[in-house]
């Protein structure tokens, strides 16, 4: 041991709590959490298309009628007035909300960032894929919606975090 008081200590001290807590990663919050939006909204849209079919046809129902129910679907869900349109809206928020709670579970400390960055790609991916069916006007409020839920999601996370972790401190 030396006796220069301005270098540290030469011994090795374990630390547990960065073995239990890692530092988060914006880009596996932002990897995960756009898989599980982008993803999910793909899997739901599918999933509501074919019960659409399934509620809609009988067993003389050729391959034209069911080219026929496909369109009218598609007019159908572009609208709030329809039940299938309001199904996808709120449906799709739902997992705008829980892709932003993922996001910010794996991004840690770093989640307004990864939430920020999230909800910019997927606002853009919803201003693309909206461009043909809604006016600019329906689709930049889509695209904030889900921006704006994708964040919220986060903050979710982080105030159920602090929750957890007054609850662990006082016991």
């Amino acid at each position: 041991m030396t006796d220069d008081p301005f270098n540290p200590p030469s011994a090795k001290v374990d630390d547990p709590v960065a073995k239990t807590q890692p530092y988060g990663s914006v880009w596996k919050g932002v990897l995960i959490g756009g898989a599980i939006d982008l993803g999910g909204s793909t899997a739901l849209g599918f999933i509501i298309v074919i019960v659409y079919i399934v509620l809609n046809i009988d067993s003389s129902t050729g391959l034209s009628e069911i080219m026929g129910l496909l369109m009218n679907f598609v007019e159908e869900s572009l609208s709030f007035d329809s039940a299938w349109g309001l199904a996808g809206v709120i449906l799709g928020s739902i997992i705008s909300l829980i892709a932003g709670y993922v996001c910010a579970l794996f991004a840690r400390e770093f989640w307004i960032k990864a939430a920020l960055i999230l909800g910019a790609i997927d606002a853009l991916y919803v201003l693309a894929n909206g461009q043909g069916f809604y006016s600019i006007e329906t689709n930049l409020g889509y695209g904030l919606l889900t921006f704006t839920l994708v964040f919220i999601g986060g903050w979710i996370r982080v105030l159920q975090q602090q929750k957890l972790g007054r609850n662990k401190a006082t016991d």
